[in-house]
């Protein structure tokens, strides 16, 4: 049997509901992500260790979607989106428990590693999940929902997990997020129903994954929507880092550069709600991308070399509004281009890949800075938006890449 993208297995209410749920799992994914960022000074005397050692409680995050996105995304293509973010809300939850035995650094390490093995199983299942819930003319708007969820989980851990943990103490505040996501899990597998798309993927649980990410590949246009991602998170983590020093040069506050950065997030939320109305307006993935790209080009370096905090909020606002915007359309267009029996796949390889660029680009863009200053880093930082806007040019249309009988998601 096979079911068209309009033709949902799920009713009005499951549909909502099932997204709600969803909504509330990718906010717990980037809680735990960013739970000791603010507090890396704490987590090291707490242990005795340095603070390098102690951001290994972050970084090993990054590391795991690296490594299991590609993993999560043969789950998803085989076993469908519900079954993976029961898995990863499980993973997070058991691990989450571990945390509450406050034995020492190494544990803590263990439980974050853990944790972070979980997540890609949540973030991978975006455009699956879309893709299963809702129409396609609905998708731009529901990815953008998805986004403004990771930009809420990562930015309400940052600004909320410090008084939580200075609060209740670490231990306790330990048992209070474990409590909230064991419970979370368990109404995830109550909320969200068993769909048919499980039945429908015998023929991929058949095939060698590594032949699906090689037709991944062969879609022209995935494999430059996979090669923006690279850049533009290795951009995004440049700027990000970079901020807090320059802004430090020019003898802004801490407070303040921690405003500059959290005001990108901020923005980009709003940014997530109005990108996708524009879309069902022009109907252009590539000029949404356009959108989110080309003003940026114009934004980083008044951002970065802002004369005054007022100002570098201002322009950090606009270039998160701006640039964070491409996360709905980037995962709308991974849905529209890649096959239907594959999205998972796609999705994971997106992940995976921008995770490399988020290291590799940023140390390539250290090395310049190191080599040539600030001023030849940020104008780096522009040649490589300069790069990313032009190519989207080489993104075919939709209709060039997939005929409409070929939407078709079996079940």
């Amino acid at each position: 049997m096979t079911m068209t993208a309009g033709e949902l297995p799920v009713g009005y209410a499951v549909r909502w509901r099932s997204l709600a749920a969803f909504l509330v799992a990718l906010v717990f994914s980037q809680t735990f992500w960013f739970n000791f960022a603010p507090l890396l000074p704490l987590v090291a005397a707490r242990y005795h260790v340095t603070e390098l050692v102690a951001s290994y409680t972050i970084l090993v995050f990054s590391l795991a979607n690296i490594l299991l996105s590609g993993v999560a995304g043969a789950v998803i293509d085989r076993r469908g989106f519900r079954f993976s973010v029961l898995l990863g809300l499980a993973g997070t939850a058991v691990f989450a428990c571990l945390r509450i035995f406050d034995s020492g650094f190494w544990l803590l390490l263990t439980a974050q590693a853990g944790i972070s093995a979980s997540v890609p199983f949540i973030m991978v299942a975006i455009p699956q999940a879309v893709a299963t819930l809702f129409p396609v003319k609905d998708a731009p708007r529901i990815s953008g929902y998805c986004s403004i969820g990771i930009c809420v989980g990562s930015s309400s851990s940052l600004w909320l997990s410090p008084p939580i943990i200075l609060g209740f103490g670490f231990q306790r505040a330990m048992i209070f997020f474990a409590a909230l996501v064991c419970v979370w899990t368990v109404l995830f597998a109550f909320l969200v129903p068993k769909l048919p798309e499980v039945e429908s993927n015998a023929q991929v649980r058949r095939e060698n994954p590594l032949r699906g990410a090689l037709q991944i590949f062969r879609i022209r246009a995935l494999a430059i929507l996979i090669l923006i991602g690279f850049i533009g998170h290795g951009i995004f983590t440049c700027v990000t880092t970079w901020m807090g020093a320059l802004w430090h040069e020019h003898g802004f506050s801490s407070q303040a550069a921690g405003m500059g950065a959290s005001i990108l997030i901020i923005g980009g939320i709003f940014g997530c709600l109005a990108v996708p109305a524009l879309l069902a307006g022009f109907g252009s993935y590539r000029l949404l991308l356009w959108v989110a790209f080309v003003p940026c080009i114009f934004l980083v370096t008044p951002y970065l070399w802002a004369p005054s905090p007022a100002m570098g909020l201002l322009w950090g606002g606009l270039m998160g509004f701006f640039y964070l915007s491409m996360m709905p359309t980037m995962y709308s267009m991974l849905a529209r281009y890649a096959p239907a029996h594959h999205l998972g796949a796609a999705s994971g390889l997106y992940l995976m890949v921008s995770s490399i660029g988020g290291i590799v680009v940023t140390i390539c863009f250290r090395l310049l800075k190191e080599a040539g200053g600030w001023h030849v880093a940020t104008a780096t930082l522009v040649g490589a938006l300069t790069l990313i806007s032009l190519l989207v040019v080489f993104i075919p249309s939709v209709a060039r890449v997939r005929a409409p009988a070929e939407t078709e998601v079996a079940i």
